[in-house]
């Protein structure tokens, strides 16, 4: 399991290559505690190829989401299925996470 990590125009893109679980989250917060204290702090998880994201994984996204918050941005899910939506959606963590259809309307939020 991975997850690919685009840099486009300051902002870093994961996109997993399958669910955001326990499994392999590990590996990736130590990435991502590396972009924050490089002062990386705009960030979208790209799901499209991610059918559920466990505990682990949503903490991981909240990590993420208050490093952006407290740079005043927000960290973007974009193409995420119904399931992950509305388990996302029963966290009330919209302060500082933001679900949207896609990769560009995140883009143009970060500008």
């Amino acid at each position: 399991m991975s997850v690919n990590i685009e840099d486009r125009d300051d902002v870093l893109i994961f996109t997993p290559e399958e669910d955001f679980t326990f499994f392999f989250l590990q590996e990736f917060k130590e990435k991502l505690y590396s972009f924050i204290n490089e002062g990386r702090h705009k960030f979208i998880f790209n799901f499209e190829n991610v059918g559920w994201v466990d505990s682990m994984g949503i903490s991981v996204m909240i990590l993420a989401g208050k490093s952006s918050a407290e740079h005043h941005f927000k960290t973007y899910i974009v193409n995420a299925n119904d399931k992950v939506v509305y388990s996302i959606s029963l966290l009330k963590i919209n302060e500082y996470i933001e679900i949207l259809k896609n990769i560009d309307a995140a883009m143009n939020n970060l500008k």
